[in-house]
């Protein structure tokens, strides 16, 4: 091998092991953070031959990270705001004109609210369920 094909090959080794520090450095970074959360509120019941997932004790934005629909009848006003579209001032309004519904009845309903309309209705729709 020649001197440069040695140099080179000691330059990529010292790069691989830049990269190689740089992933240990991350993956400590991440096991020191996750030692500082809970345990993970998913719990996993036998139900016949299929798992069932208990999400009661999931927050708003972790059902929306697993793609759990929020429950409008349900769900607190810092909960809707986990909704695309949804800040605190229209989560409020939504949770005022469910208390005077006495809770909604049909999703329709929430075009009712002042503040949303088709458009945004249209928007946030797929996050809602009653």
């Amino acid at each position: 091998m020649s001197h440069t094909g040695i140099k080179r090959w000691q330059r990529s080794c010292e790069r691989l092991k830049g990269f190689l520090l740089f992933l240990m450095l991350l993956l400590v970074l991440n096991y020191s953070l996750m030692a500082n959360k809970k345990a993970t509120p998913v719990m996993r019941d036998m139900v016949g031959d299929e798992y069932g997932l208990k999400t009661e004790r999931l927050s708003a934005y972790q059902k929306m990270t697993l793609g759990i629909s929020l429950n409008l009848n349900s769900e607190s006003t810092e909960g809707l705001t986990a909704i695309p579209g949804i800040g605190k001032s229209l989560a409020d309004r939504i949770v005022k004109e469910r208390t005077k519904r006495n809770g909604f009845k049909d999703i329709n309903e929430l075009m009712g609210v002042s503040g949303i309309g088709e458009k945004t209705f249209l928007k946030i729709a797929p996050y809602v369920t009653l």
